[in-house]
């Protein structure tokens, strides 16, 4: 089983909600709960790194962060718009470009490989700066 912690904001106070997961099954449905407004982020810790995802219904951030402060951010292979989408992750609305929005596919393919080492699709994955 795999601890995922769930943001759950009440106003301007966020307690966490703790799930667990055995399957992408397990995961797609923790997935549901990110609505945007209550329920923005859920993150893992692995051994060596922290795997985030922000965002709501279609449109989520998902982000690798290493404990060596190294980040990756999953990435659209096929973008090339200039269009941004504004997004609540982590509680805060911000503006985010669409190459770094992705879909729930996306998304949970991205789980897939992290959780269980089981991607059947292509990944980009780009260090930030």
């Amino acid at each position: 089983m795999i601890r995922v912690e769930v943001d759950n904001w009440e106003g301007v106070r966020n307690t966490v909600m703790e799930r667990f997961v055995s399957s992408i099954a397990d995961f797609d449905e923790i997935l549901n709960c990110l609505d945007g407004k209550k329920h923005t982020q859920l993150s893992t810790e692995f051994n060596d790194f922290y795997f985030v995802i922000g965002g709501n219904n279609d449109e989520f951030v998902v982000t690798k962060i290493y404990k060596d402060q190294r980040s990756f951010t999953l990435h659209k292979v096929d973008s090339i718009s200039t269009y941004t989408h504004n997004i609540c992750v982590g509680g805060q609305y911000g503006d985010f470009s669409d190459e770094i929005v992705v879909s729930r596919k996306e998304t949970l393919c991205a789980a897939a490989d992290v959780y269980f080492s089981d991607c059947k699709c292509q990944l980009q994955w780009i260090e930030d700066k």
